[in-house]
């Protein structure tokens, strides 16, 4: 399963959001439940590889701090991909859900540094109000039971209590460094309104990786017609970043700094830290999580909600022209190889869902879809 993501509109635009799970089965019979605030709202058996939209009731959004019991849980009796999708007019943002086996109970948290943020992607220097510096943290109990959860900042910790499936949105400021459970949680970095240049603004999601799933080695995939590229490391130590001609790759632990990563605009580049950490490639309006290399896999379902999405497909470049989509082999003469590694990597458009795959070694996939930004 890889990791998709568009723009989507200003949370201000005046239109009724509309949200929805994309779902699809990987194997024959596949029964699928899905609960909205443990009620049951959905159910079927779905066919391998055809996906099906189950739209959600418009007050599944959170908007209040603190606790609530909002939340959707999708559960089956064989493996599948489920994507959100989230409407608002023409616009649409998509995000891979991460499954529970990907989940923790220790998290560090990326203290991006919203300011830099705004004087990077915007030409001039605007005010923007304080209510939106900064980001949020939503935090999702994976336990079908009590869960303690404590968040780690200074000068104090806080501890929340929640009660099954339930979930937790706070406002951070950069004290925070970890989420630590006593069973396993989910973990979004979220941001209603990431300002853009023109009185523009993004809403953008970040599901992050617990720390036992944090890794050294990462391709970082290039962004067609993007010239604003910034590199954030989270790592819990001192910890050096070299590849990918990084002006400045020593920092401290939960460092707050974005790096700029001028070579990407040429191409997918080769990372490498000194100490596990978990990436994050900062675009306008923007936040992506590179995949780490041990996370690589035979196989991917592309899932698209649209008909104008882009692939962009990572394989060692000695094993590059043995990738398939669907049945058919992968020809294309358009591979780019990766400085510095052993990879190469190529875009290709996508019309549907396809499945992604190599009969003999590991690659990534990275779907695109263009969306509109108002």
């Amino acid at each position: 399963m890889g990791q998709l993501w568009t723009k989507n509109i200003a949370f201000y635009y005046p239109r009724h959001p509309v949200n929805a799970l994309n779902i699809t089965a990987l194997f024959p019979n596949v029964k699928v439940e899905v609960f909205v605030s443990e009620v049951l709202t959905y159910t079927d058996t779905l066919p391998a590889g055809k996906s099906v939209t189950v739209p959600l009731p418009l007050d599944t959004e959170i908007h209040q701090f603190g606790p609530t019991s909002q939340t959707v849980r999708i559960s089956s009796s064989e493996d599948i991909v489920v994507q959100s999708i989230s409407k608002k007019g023409d616009s649409v943002q998509t995000n891979v859900i991460q499954p529970y086996k990907n989940l923790g109970t220790v998290y560090t948290i990326p203290s991006l540094n919203y300011s830099q943020m705004i004087n990077t992607f915007q030409q001039s220097a605007k005010i923007v109000s304080k209510r939106y510096r900064s980001f949020r943290l939503v935090i999702i109990n994976g336990y079908p039971g009590i869960n303690v959860v404590t968040i780690v900042k200074m000068p104090v910790n806080e501890t929340y209590t929640l009660s099954a499936y339930a979930a937790l949105q706070l406002q951070i400021n950069g004290t925070e460094t970890a989420v630590v459970s006593k069973y396993d949680v989910s973990v979004l970095l979220t941001h209603p309104c990431v300002e853009m240049e023109e009185c523009r603004c993004n809403m953008v999601l970040n599901q992050l990786f617990p720390d036992t799933l944090r890794d050294s080695s990462f391709v970082v995939p290039s962004i067609l017609n993007t010239s604003n590229f910034w590199l954030h490391v989270s790592s819990s130590v001192k910890t050096s970043a070299t590849g990918g001609n990084l002006e400045l790759n020593t920092l401290d632990a939960y460092s707050s700094k974005l790096l700029s990563l001028p070579s990407l605009q040429l191409g997918s580049q080769f990372i490498i830290t000194s100490n596990l950490a978990s990436l994050r490639l900062v675009v306008p309006g923007i936040i992506i999580e590179p995949i780490a290399q041990y996370m690589f896999s035979a196989c991917y379902l592309a899932p698209v909600s649209s008909t104008d999405a882009m692939a962009l497909i990572i394989a060692e470049t000695s094993y590059r022209d043995s990738v398939y989509i669907d049945g058919d082999l992968l020809s294309s003469n358009k591979w780019s190889t990766i400085a510095n590694s052993v990879y190469s990597s190529v875009l290709v458009s996508l019309d549907d869902t396809h499945v992604i795959w190599h009969p003999s070694t590991k690659i990534a996939v990275y779907v695109f879809e263009k969306s509109t930004n108002v």
